[in-house]
């Protein structure tokens, strides 16, 4: 037997018992995993880490067929041949699941890179926009209120500002509408009209079972009238790096209790109030 074939013989040989070790490693890992969870709550892993199950029987198969050609070989040129290509093939596997390995981590970190960068600029753009510092009733009368967001300064840019109304038990109002705000404090004043307010009461609520809806009734309810100023552009354009601007958002509320009584598909408002809770 010359050289060669010995030494193609050996590198078959330690080959395979590598994979073979390796494949019955990863077969014990999942027979350990599954005895383990066993004894827990989440089970889970019985199904996910099946896998290494796979893996470990390819290895294991792997492995004898490489102990096996290294043993033939050491007595057939033939079988030396063929463990020859077959070592070949092996190390090309190595070499292609190195590389996929080594783009897979470069992946990977240009996407941490990414998310960093968009976490700092979102941050950034957080502490300089404008936030709601407070809400506040102005004026009310039988037909409606209106109500004051006292925004902080900030950068100046594009905003969504978002409006809403509910008791609770169902969301009464909703309204959105883009507005433009310098760097300046701003007081921005809207009207809401009790006609507006208690619409649904006799559309898509009307078979419900909320107390100021139900006609002959009166009754005395607590409203959240909540504000959100959104950042939707800033003058130097970074928002448009970030992947949600939703995160930017400021939120302001306030408390409203209503004395009311339902009659002829009308809501009358008998008493309104502000509460400080």
């Amino acid at each position: 037997m010359t050289a060669s074939r010995k030494f193609i013989a050996i590198i078959s040989i330690i080959a395979g018992v590598l994979s073979f070790l390796l494949g019955a490693a990863s077969i014990g890992f999942y027979i350990y995993s599954v005895v383990d969870a066993l004894e827990k709550a989440d089970q889970s892993a019985i199904f996910w880490y099946f896998v290494f199950v796979l893996v470990g029987i390819t290895l294991v198969a792997a492995g004898i067929y490489f102990i096996w050609i290294g043993y033939k070989s050491q007595k057939d040129e033939n079988y030396a041949g063929l463990a020859k290509y077959s070592l070949g093939g092996l190390a090309v596997i190595i070499v292609v699941f190195i590389l996929s390995g080594t783009f897979r981590d470069w992946s990977a970190d240009k996407t941490r890179s990414e998310r960093i960068k968009q976490e700092e600029v979102e941050k950034s753009l957080e502490a300089g926009m404008h936030h709601i510092e407070l809400i506040e009733v102005d004026e009310f009368d039988q037909t409606g209120f209106s109500f004051s967001v006292h925004i902080s300064e900030g950068a100046e840019g594009g905003y969504r500002l978002k409006t809403s109304i509910d008791d609770g038990q169902a969301v009464f109002l909703e309204k959105a509408e883009e507005i433009e705000l310098g760097s300046s404090k701003t007081k921005v004043i809207r009207y809401v009209s009790f006609e507006q307010l208690f619409q649904k009461c006799f559309d898509e609520f009307q078979e419900s079972n909320i107390y100021v809806c139900i006609e002959n009734t009166g009754a005395k309810s607590f409203f959240t009238l909540e504000s959100q100023l959104i950042l939707s552009k800033d003058k130097q354009q970074t928002i448009t790096n970030i992947r949600n601007n939703e995160e930017l958002i400021s939120t302001g509320k306030i408390e409203i209790a209503m004395d009311t009584f339902t009659e002829n598909m009308e809501v009358k408002i008998n008493d309104f109030q502000p509460v400080d809770r």
